[in-house]
């Protein structure tokens, strides 16, 4: 110490000694350079170490994490059953406690990155749900999110042979009066972003539409068909039966007991291409995420050889005999160029292999037992996953839109596409037309369904000036008119067509507006109070008056309001003639 100043060098080697003492290991370590540490890793030996390494780390680590979750599952947490929260202190305590752990666990429905390694879609998911203590059947099939169970409560959930699930639904079998079982019936359908709160029963053949939300001990009949919420609950399309249809007889062409066109082609043999085993999939998934790993790490190893050539070469000098901080300068320099370089030939390569293993979509059924379609797409998308998460760097500014037209999409001029992300983003690029000036913010442009199993393809395409707001959705065969808006949260089912300079809210709709109308009501607060402000429009007719002494309301908030006032109680069974709607 001098001058009341620490001696941190000192102080350093205190640390060191006091923590290594006697280890020659940490003593050659203390005593390398910055130059020692970069030759060593620069090693070929060395970098081939280090990539097993990370190889090892990406596939073995998620199956070891979720290992050791089961293990404590079963040993710390312990079985979840169904019945009200208790109501003794320390009991309830404790079962908030399990859940808490549970939920940190498993924080969603990847497994830890285990579904990836394993397969997505296939058999080992329901070994890994069954582990957890789920009652699952056969020929089940999974979403590459996963299937979020909220508080690790596996215990109450059981799934039927055949069920298709949607990406990005959520199960809930506990709150905070207790948890019931949920149950999903043989070849039922719970499609995208639907919610299944405790008690929830969906029969044999039940479908559960997008972003469809089931109340506590809600039944869905069996066939019936039902499709986002309102107030609460999902919106009925098609009853079904309160009986089982007789086998054989379904009215829906299905019967419980038919294997769905996944589970025929997979688990049966009745594909009629070539299909690999499933039990080789985790083969498969592992030598991709091999392949991954090791064009993620090329940028830093190829810097650091770059700047010993370029040194050499150019500056007749080893980078050992550099000052350290011009040395570091000259490989962020080199790096930010390797990376980008880097970044833009996965590009090239995932436009390639697009082209090369999908080619230009068309619309049309493309059934897993009769398409090589569904294969051939999981397995780019399992080999271009990495290009996904780049696009979000690009979010609207042109070179998305740029993007997207190379991969087949026909992408107008000055569109804003994706400013604040997406998830996904467009799927089915070469089915989407987006013309000049359109806005695509946070919305879902999804071309394909999956209804009950059969996967189809259909085209959407968005006018000149039209708006997706945040979380709105678009199906396939939908239509977006010149300047109308989807506001947030907003479902244009398939075969809808959006008129012009209309203003749409709801999951399903239940609100339409005239965006002059809007604008005519957002400046009647001006007008006497006398004078009558303009209506909004449902699909069944009309609906109550905006309220024209409301202080400076925007077009969207004059929309959703008449929505919450007036369109809560239109019945849209009638209004969307289309099931095909997952």
């Amino acid at each position: 110490q001098a001058n009341g100043l620490v001696d941190v060098e000192a102080a350093r080697n205190m640390f060191v000694h006091c923590f290594y003492y006697g280890d020659p290991l940490f003593a050659t370590l203390d005593a390398m350079t910055w130059k020692d540490c970069i030759t060593w890793f620069m090693d070929p030996f060395r970098l081939g170490v280090i990539f097993a390494a990370r190889i090892g780390h990406s596939i073995f680590g998620p199956l070891i994490q979720m290992t050791f979750i089961i293990l404590i599952k079963w040993v710390v947490v312990g079985k979840f059953r169904p019945g009200p929260l208790p109501r003794v202190y320390a009991a309830r305590e404790w079962e908030l406690t399990r859940r808490w752990l549970m939920n940190k666990l498993i924080p969603d429905g990847s497994f830890r990155g285990a579904v990836g390694v394993l397969g997505k879609h296939y058999d080992y998911t329901s070994y890994m749900y069954r582990a957890l203590g789920a009652s699952i059947g056969r020929r089940v099939f999974w979403p590459g999110s996963g299937v979020y169970i909220a508080d690790g409560m596996f215990d109450l959930l059981e799934v039927g042979d055949d069920v298709v699930w949607g990406s990005r639904s959520l199960v809930y079998p506990g709150d905070a009066d207790g948890a019931l079982p949920v149950r999903v019936g043989r070849g039922a359908n719970v499609a995208d972003r639907c919610v299944l709160y405790a008690g929830t029963t969906l029969m044999d053949d039940a479908c559960l539409g997008s972003g469809g939300v089931s109340r506590r001990g809600s039944t869905f009949d069996f066939g019936s068909i039902w499709v986002g919420s309102r107030n609460g609950a999902a919106v009925q399309l098609d009853p079904g039966s309160k009986t089982r249809p007789a086998y054989g007889t379904s009215d829906r062409g299905v019967s419980p007991r038919t294997a769905k066109p996944f589970g025929r082609a997979v688990y049966q043999g009745k594909a009629s291409y070539f299909l690999p085993p499933w039990q080789t999939m985790p083969l498969i998934a592992s030598a991709v995420i091999a392949l991954r790993t090791l064009y993620a790490v090329i940028p830093i190893w190829v810097s650091w050889y770059l700047v010993a050539i370029i040194t050499w070469d150019l500056g007749n000098n080893f980078w050992t005999e550099m000052p350290e901080w011009r040395y570091l300068l000259l490989l962020v320099v080199v790096y930010l160029w390797v990376h980008m370089m880097h970044t833009v030939a996965r590009f090239i390569a995932d436009v390639a292999l697009k082209w090369l293993v999908i080619g230009r979509r068309k619309p049309g059924l493309y059934p897993w037992d009769r398409s090589s379609y569904c294969l051939r797409w999981k397995m780019l998308e399992m080999v271009c996953s990495d290009t996904s998460k780049d696009l979000r760097l690009l979010g609207g500014s042109a070179f998305l839109p740029f993007y997207y037209n190379v991969v087949g999409a026909k992408i107008g001029r000055r569109v804003c596409l994706y400013p604040t992300g997406a998830d996904p983003p467009m799927v089915e690029p070469d089915l989407v037309v987006i013309e000049d000036l359109a806005c695509i913010n946070f919305a879902h442009i999804i071309c394909h369904t999956n209804t009950l199993g059969s996967f189809a393809l259909n085209t959407i395409v968005v006018k000149s000036g039209a708006t997706l707001s945040t979380e709105s959705r678009v199906m396939g065969g939908v239509v977006i008119g010149e300047d109308a808006v989807l506001l947030e949260h907003t479902l244009a089912m398939v075969g809808d067509q959006v008129e012009p300079e209309t203003i749409w809210q709801g999951w399903p709709v239940h609100t339409i507006a005239r965006v002059d109308e809007v604008n005519s009501a957002d400046h009647s607060h001006h007008a006497p109070a006398s004078a009558p402000a303009n209506p909004l429009y449902s699909p069944r007719g009309r609906v109550e008056d905006v309220d024209a002494t409301r202080s400076g309301p925007d077009a969207a908030s004059a929309a959703s309001l008449a929505g919450l006032r007036g369109g809560g109680g239109n019945d849209v069974s009638n209004y969307h003639s289309s099931y095909g709607m997952v």
